[in-house]
C-alpha cells in the first residue's frame, strides 16, 4: 500500500495508495478524445450542412476520423468546394480538412 521514493539510493519519501488517489483526484479533468469527439464534429457539421439551401448532398460524403475531416464527391463549383472547406474547418474541434471533393465545372472539362 506504499512505495519508498528514492533519490541518488536515498530514501526522500514514502507515497501511499491516498497520495495517489488524491492527486488524481484534484487533476484537471482531460480533454475526450477520440470516437467522441469525431461523433459530435460529425453531428455538428452535418447540422450545419443541412441548413445550406444551395448544397445538394446527394454527391457529398463526409468522413471524421481523429478529427479530421474528410471531403468527399462532387459539388456545382469550386466556390463551393471552398465554402465546404472553410465551414467544416470552422467547427471546434476539427483538427484539418482533407479536401477530396471534385467541381463539376472541372470534370466537365475532362470529358
Amino acid at each position: 500500500k506504499r512505495l519508498p521514493v528514492v533519490r541518488d539510493g536515498k530514501l526522500v519519501g514514502i507515497v501511499s495508495r491516498a497520495d495517489i488517489v488524491r492527486a488524481l483526484a484534484a487533476a484537471p479533468p482531460r480533454a475526450a478524445t477520440g470516437s467522441h469527439d469525431d461523433r459530435g464534429i460529425d453531428a455538428a457539421l452535418h447540422a450545419k450542412l443541412r441548413a445550406l439551401s444551395w448544397l445538394n448532398t446527394a454527391y457529398l460524403n463526409v468522413v471524421v476520423e481523429n478529427g479530421r475531416v474528410g471531403l468527399y464527391g462532387l459539388v456545382d463549383s469550386a466556390d463551393q468546394r471552398r465554402a465546404l472547406k472553410a465551414l467544416a474547418e470552422s467547427i471546434p474541434g476539427v483538427l484539418g480538412v482533407d479536401d477530396r471533393l471534385s467541381d463539376r465545372a472541372r470534370v466537365a472539362g475532362m470529358v
